[in-house]
């Protein structure tokens, strides 16, 4: 008797492969249709358990909390510890509210110095264009730098700016104690000049 081949092997295991995978799809189909059978012979009953899943589910409610807004007192504490160039940008964001992107976009042409305003005219984060009132400081001040380029604050950028403010409010935080400082961002001028209104 000669001995069975490698391919008779390979193709014995192969259909007895296809066999068990036959097998257990047709008892998968059985299996769903009892199911489906099931269901549809008592929908009631299976209304109900889903109605008393919902019932045990658990309810979240998500509770608002309003923004910490910084006093002025606080503001012009970072604002006396600041460079020039950086105290006149907090300054201006504290007066306008203006978010950070906007202040480094501030051009010259948008400073009307007779009426005391700063027009918004290069907006960010689909914010609208605006003409906003602010007193006379922080006008005289923005008039008392160098008109070098197009820009009120020349390269610097809003991104250099949140990172000069972070590095200065915790500088100042530690010197004089009050870890609330820590929390002043531009963010906080946005609220604090919309709660004016």
């Amino acid at each position: 008797m000669r001995p069975q081949s490698t391919y008779e092997n390979t193709k014995k295991d192969s259909c007895t492969t296809r066999a068990f995978f036959g097998f257990t799809s047709v008892c998968g189909r059985f299996l769903l249709r009892v199911c489906l059978r099931h269901i549809q012979s008592q929908p009631r009953s299976v209304r109900r358990l889903l109605r008393q899943s919902e019932q045990e589910r658990p309810r979240y409610r998500q509770q608002t909390q309003g923004p910490w807004i910084p006093p002025e007192t606080m503001i012009d504490q970072i604002i006396a510890h600041a460079g020039k160039k950086l105290g006149i940008f907090i300054e201006t964001a504290k007066e306008t509210g203006a978010a950070s992107g906007e202040l480094a976009r501030l051009r010259w042409i948008d400073i009307d110095v007779e009426h005391n305003k700063v027009a918004i005219n290069l907006p960010t984060k689909r914010h609208n264009p605006r003409r906003i009132s602010v007193s006379s400081k922080p006008i005289g001040r923005l008039n008392s730098r160098q008109k070098n380029s197009e820009k009120v604050f020349g390269e610097l950028t809003a991104k250099i700016a949140i990172i000069k403010l972070c590095r200065l409010r915790n500088k100042v935080a530690y010197k004089l104690g009050d870890e609330r400082l820590r929390k002043i961002n531009f963010a906080r001028h946005l609220h604090r000049s919309s709660s004016w209104l």
